[in-house]
């Protein structure tokens, strides 16, 4: 699901900042069901309007990227973090036009959390059952317009509801199901 510009290797350094996001799983009309958020279209957000897992920077007061997920989780969705239990983390990935090193955290909560969502943040919530990812053998592929009359071509995606779930959140939801399904 990587993007072709993404298949030169990126190094991590000392000034990239580390940030956690939380893959949330959760049990919904009979099936396992995970949440994303879609981001304001805040001018100050290099990823703004995207569609990513909640997270964020990680913080000082943060024990542990864990920490950090759970706490991004509660802050943008609303999601307390007394009952999610961590199951692991995926492949660190890095995100060359943010500066960050995003550490993916997968959670498990029993029932169907409430949401809801900071609106300085999140624009909209978008939930969907895990089982579409099955079978991603064969990507879609859009051109995403990144300004300046520029767009990134034949970038890979998932189409989640309508939404265009493509980068890092995608690159993050084939190596989950890849692990999820394999056989």
């Amino acid at each position: 699901m990587a993007h072709g510009l993404r298949h030169r290797k990126f190094e991590v350094t000392s000034e990239m900042m580390e940030a956690g996001v939380m893959l949330l799983l959760y049990p919904f009309q009979g099936e396992l069901h995970t949440v994303f958020i879609k981001r304001t279209e805040n001018k100050h957000d290099k990823h703004k309007g995207q569609i990513s897992f909640p997270g964020g920077k990680v913080d000082s007061s943060d024990t542990s990227i864990d920490a950090t997920a759970l706490r991004e989780l509660e802050e943008e969705i609303g999601v307390p973090p007394t009952h999610i239990q961590i199951i692991g983390q995926l492949s660190p990935l890095v995100i060359p036009v943010s500066n960050f090193l995003v550490k993916p955290v997968i959670g498990f909560i029993e029932s169907r959390p409430q949401f809801i969502p900071e609106v300085s943040e999140v624009a909209e919530i978008i939930e969907a059952p895990i089982h579409i990812f099955k079978n991603i053998e064969t990507p879609q592929l859009i051109d995403i317009p990144l300004g300046n009359k520029m767009k990134f071509k034949n970038v890979p995606y998932f189409d989640i509801n309508g939404h265009v779930v493509w980068g890092a959140t995608a690159m993050i939801l084939a190596e989950f199901s890849e692990i999820a399904f394999r056989s």
